[in-house]
């Protein structure tokens, strides 16, 4: 499952990523500052990626905040131009389907990991003691 995952999450962002590049290519100003955001972002996104292929919890925790940021840039460039609805909602599709599965791996435990773990101890009944009971209250006197 985390290799699927872990495909899932890199296909879903470069393709975010080419759906960005496109959508700029709409817009009639900030095309640069926009340029440069694209640019930071998959340099973000590599480091992201790079925490996400040895499954550090801090890597897909960073890729939710960089899909949910690619979310609402892909939203700002529609909103200022217009144009471009089929790459636009492709773009977000993949965008949500990448948030879902970086979701669902935050605070997972790998197969791996949850396998390594031994199980707790536990101690043998002939070694614990017994325990008399306590009296409570008034006790009869003869």
């Amino acid at each position: 499952m985390s290799n699927k995952t872990t495909l899932t999450i890199i296909a879903c962002l470069a393709l975010s990523f080419i759906g960005s590049f496109l959508l700029r290519a709409g817009m009639p100003r900030f095309r640069t500052i926009e340029l440069l955001i694209l640019l930071g972002g998959i340099f973000l996104s590599l480091i992201a990626l790079l925490g996400v292929s040895v499954r550090a919890q801090w890597g897909y925790k960073f890729t939710v905040i960089l899909l949910a940021a690619g979310i609402a840039n892909s939203t700002a460039i529609y909103y200022w131009t217009g144009r471009y609805f089929l790459t636009y909602t492709l773009t977000l599709f993949f965008l949500t389907l990448g948030l879902v599965a970086s979701m669902a791996r935050v605070g997972a435990k790998d197969e791996e990991e949850a396998q390594q773990q031994e199980p707790p101890q536990t101690v043998p009944a002939e070694t614990l003691e017994e325990e008399k009971p306590k009296r409570r209250g008034r006790t009869k006197r003869k």
